[in-house]
């Protein structure tokens, strides 16, 4: 809530302008997005239960290869790893020329920071 009314305060000092594009518009076919999404969100669920031992496996092994603890790699490197296409995307916006693009980098850095914060506390 606090992140949400902190980054609608930095675009309004930015003077981002009307957000005019982003109208609502009424869903044409409610039903079958439903049902796709349901679809999705099963697969999705489906893929991540096919990985999950496969993924313990490689963390185990990788622990003894390295003499690194099990526990600081699922909970601080493997967070890193999988957030860091975020990052590199967050600074591709950030080297435009937009105000706009500015202010949602930023947002996503910071939340990316105390996400990665999170674990640790």
């Amino acid at each position: 809530m606090f992140r949400a009314q902190e980054t609608k305060r930095e675009h309004d000092l930015l003077d981002v302008g009307d957000q005019s594009n982003e109208e609502a518009e009424g869903i044409e076919n409610a039903k079958w997005t439903t049902i796709k999404a349901v679809l999705l969100l099963l697969l999705g669920t489906i893929i991540a239960a096919a990985f999950a031992d496969p993924l313990v496996g490689a963390v185990d092994n990788f622990s003894e290869a390295t003499s690194i603890p099990a526990f600081f790699i699922s909970f601080i490197a493997l967070p890193l790893a999988t957030n860091s296409s975020e990052a590199v995307s967050a600074i591709i916006f950030a080297s435009r020329d937009k105000r706009q693009t500015a202010s949602l980098t930023f947002s996503e850095v910071c939340f990316l920071v105390s996400y990665s914060f999170s674990f640790r506390h």
